[in-house]
């Protein structure tokens, strides 16, 4: 094809720039540590009503959960027997005496189908009683 440079000097220039698009990333990469600390995951809009109702569930309502993160177990025996529920207890009650914790709720604290998931998994609500650290600080890596 005639419009398609070749040979040497296309290499040459195709090498170059994938050298520096390889500084570029390798000077950034220090930025990036914790970078889930730094940037905000979801929209956040300041003042708007969703930050409203978490004024509210603070306050007007004291709610365990008005600042919350959602786990997702896997690998564990199913939720809906007896050792899944013991497993899901243990879980629980140890998220519960975690500092910063103000309350961890699955399905053997409230059968409700929204705690079960498909292929076995279940979820716990945790909440939290740190509202300036994000909730996502309170998981261990």
């Amino acid at each position: 094809m005639p419009g398609l440079k070749a040979g040497r000097g296309a290499a040459r220039r195709r090498f170059w720039l994938a050298m520096s698009g390889f500084s570029m990333a390798l000077a950034l990469m220090p930025f990036s540590y914790k970078v889930e600390r730094r940037l905000e995951t979801a929209a956040h809009i300041k003042g708007g009503e969703s930050e409203r109702v978490d004024q509210e569930l603070t306050q007007r309502f004291q709610s365990p959960y008005a600042h919350r993160l959602v786990l997702v177990i896997s690998g564990i025996p199913d939720p809906d027997s007896a050792k899944g529920a013991d497993t899901l207890g243990f879980l629980t009650s140890s998220l519960r005496e975690v500092p910063g914790v103000s309350g961890a709720v699955s399905s053997p604290d409230w059968a409700d189908p929204l705690f079960t998931g498909n292929n076995g998994g279940a979820l716990i609500i945790v909440g939290s009683n740190q509202p300036d650290k994000a909730v996502e600080a309170l998981v261990p890596y």
